[in-house]
């Protein structure tokens, strides 16, 4: 909104399953035939459809993918189910078509229009873009990171583990090299947990951690991070 005069209102999930309710009705081949013509019929079946086109959205899938299922044969696809995929391509038209004529937007549609207009040159009073807490990237993720990567301010934090080359050749990126272990390489942080069974627990286990630090004359450093397990204890 701020940087890209987007004015789009995000539409709630309710008004979301409401605005499906009201394309199946007038779908030329309804799911279920005379089944889900209720509202309350049809909201489960609305909540796991509108994930589904979401899902869709993030992954960057085209209609006209989804209706390609004309050209599939019984061999390849059974009969019902590209029956389903033409429904779905019938929903993710017109659902996402109609969207932006009323001037919504959901937060798949959202991520797109970001992706699509992104440039270094609507922040320039960033100096520094650090990117954190993702782990499989949808295709649409990818092309955001893909862009903000090419910008020299950015920064990539990624946790080591299992899929991690997976990231960085999605990525177009090669792997960052391993400091080399023994005397001279750079020390990682020193982390240390403490469990406790609730959130006076974790107020007593604090307290007791920092009790050296606090009685005595050196400062808590600045460069040391207290981490909770939930926000609503902070």
């Amino acid at each position: 909104r701020e940087r890209l005069g987007v004015r789009d209102r995000p539409l709630g999930a309710l008004d979301a399953v409401a605005l499906l309710f009201e394309i199946h009705t007038t779908a030329p081949g309804r799911l279920g035939g005379t089944h889900f013509l209720s509202p309350d019929g049809f909201f489960p079946l609305g909540v796991k459809l509108l994930r589904d086109l979401e899902e869709l959205r993030m992954a960057a899938v085209r209609a006209e993918d989804l209706a390609g299922a004309d050209h599939w044969t019984e061999e390849t696809v059974p009969a019902e189910t590209r029956s389903r995929l033409q429904s779905l391509s019938f929903f993710y038209e017109e659902f996402y078509a109609r969207l932006r004529a009323a001037g919504f937007s959901t937060q798949a549609s959202r991520f797109r229009a970001v992706v699509e207009s992104l440039d270094r040159t609507l922040f320039p009073d960033a100096d520094r873009f650090l990117l954190a807490g993702f782990f499989v990237l949808t295709k649409t993720e990818t092309a955001l990171l893909k862009t903000m990567l090419g910008w020299d301010e950015t920064e990539l934090l990624l946790l080591e583990g299992a899929g991690l080359e997976s990231v960085f050749e999605a990525l177009g990126v090669p792997p960052p090299e391993r400091a080399a272990g023994g005397e001279g390489a750079e020390a990682g942080p020193r982390i240390s947990f403490t469990r406790s069974p609730d959130g006076h627990g974790q107020i007593f286990a604090l307290n007791k951690a920092l009790e050296e630090t606090l009685n005595g004359r050196r400062r808590v450093s600045e460069r040391q991070v207290i981490v909770l397990p939930a926000a609503e204890t902070l």
